[in-house]
């Protein structure tokens, strides 16, 4: 018998049906935990999802930690955890395992580069097996965090940039190298296919990410620290190119080349990814956020209503069939409607008198709204299994 995920769902199956949708890390894993402990196998894929989420939140405090600093690491690594596509999306409704340990994995892999950087020269070896997890966990995923993670350490590593990039582009072929050791057959595993309504709410959040991204470069790019400044035009150049490479109109180009289509989707991952650091560098440049609305009832009241609302508007496509609303099902409407919104709310003089901290109320209620969708999001997935 083996374990495979179909339809969204988790079934078990003779292994001659056994379909490729679980990368090897996934099924030895999950083969492994099924013979040593005699529990349901909803037990298990509820361990494994539940492990990956609290490592992908470890592992990112760890790594913005060493570029900010704890507080904004321990906010930073939250975000991460709630972001729609992760928690949303891949733990409550698609649940695709093997992504789930690609968030866990990608932090941890730029915390590692961070430290080598450093001059931890030793960690080079500590990169080379995570990134063969990340390979056996998602191909795709280890292709696109290879020319992510050096060009990260480029930007961090002024000097002796050229024997840096050497070293982890020896230190990434040798990972896929070993990978294809272990299973030769990684570029036929294959990512779970996600429904209409699953799409239209992934291309809304993602082009607010990418918005968050842009409004949290403009507060970073003005830190006095050098290499901030650099970090923060490298990850909005990640954050539009993945958004760019993710959307729709791309699934042409991917066609023509006659590449998956759910390739794309992978780069979702890495948006995140940088909408968050750009997020925690402009916290960071910024101080105290939280500050803003010390002892003021009323800034608290319209700003959770704000955030709750267009948390609300963001989960639409799930529940759109039930809302007779012309122009409801058009995803570029419904997010200008979203930002619209939120910067009509920073205008309100009595409530947010501040015009230097106008893009920062504006990227707070967008990014909280994204945190209130993917609650809303599990809590609608629950319900209708009940």
């Amino acid at each position: 018998m083996g374990l495979v995920i179909a339809w969204n769902y988790p079934i078990i199956m003779r292994n001659k049906d056994l379909k490729p949708f679980l990368a090897p890390l996934a099924i030895v894993a999950l083969s492994l935990t099924l013979s040593l402990f005699l529990v349901k196998t909803w037990n298990i894929l509820s361990l494994w999802s539940a492990l990956a989420l609290m490592l992908s939140g470890l592992s990112s405090f760890l790594w913005l930690k060493e570029i900010t600093n704890k507080a904004v690491g321990l906010f930073g690594a939250i975000v991460y955890m709630v972001f729609p596509y992760h928690l949303g999306l891949n733990i409550y409704w698609a649940f695709s395992l093997n992504q789930m340990w690609v968030f866990a994995c990608l932090p941890f892999l730029l915390y590692l580069s961070t430290k080598i950087a450093q001059e931890k020269k030793y960690l080079i070896f500590l990169f080379t097996a995570f990134n063969i997890v990340l390979i056996l966990s998602d191909f795709s995923a280890g292709i696109v965090f290879a020319l992510v993670s050096i060009g990260y350490t480029l930007v961090l590593k002024q000097e002796k940039s050229l024997i840096m990039s050497f070293k982890l582009i020896a230190s990434i072929l040798l990972s896929f190298g070993i990978s294809f050791l272990i299973h030769y057959k990684l570029f036929e595993i294959h990512n779970i296919s996600l429904s209409g309504s699953s799409r239209e709410y992934i291309e809304i959040t993602s082009a607010i990410s990418v918005v968050i991204a842009i409004f949290a470069w403009s507060i970073s790019r003005h830190s006095m620290f050098i290499n901030h400044k650099l970090l923060s035009h490298y990850w909005l150049t990640i954050a539009i190119c993945t958004y760019l490479i993710s959307i729709p109109y791309s699934q042409t180009i991917w066609r023509i080349l006659n590449l998956s289509t759910n390739i794309p989707w992978i780069f979702n991952i890495a948006l995140i990814l940088s909408t968050n650091t750009l997020i925690s560098l402009a916290i960071y440049a910024t101080g105290n956020p939280v500050s803003l609305f010390i002892d003021q009832s009323k800034k608290i009241i319209i700003f959770s209503v704000a955030v709750f609302l267009l948390g609300y508007l963001e989960t639409i496509p799930f529940y759109q069939k039930n809302l007779h609303i012309l122009g409801i099902n058009n995803s570029i409407l419904l997010v200008l409607s979203i930002i619209v919104i939120a910067v009509g709310i920073s205008f309100i003089k009595d409530i947010f008198d501040f015009k230097h901290q106008r893009v920062l109320i504006i990227e707070m209620i967008l990014l909280f709204s994204l945190m209130v969708s993917s609650g809303l999001l599990v809590f609608y997935k629950i319900a209708i299994h009940k």
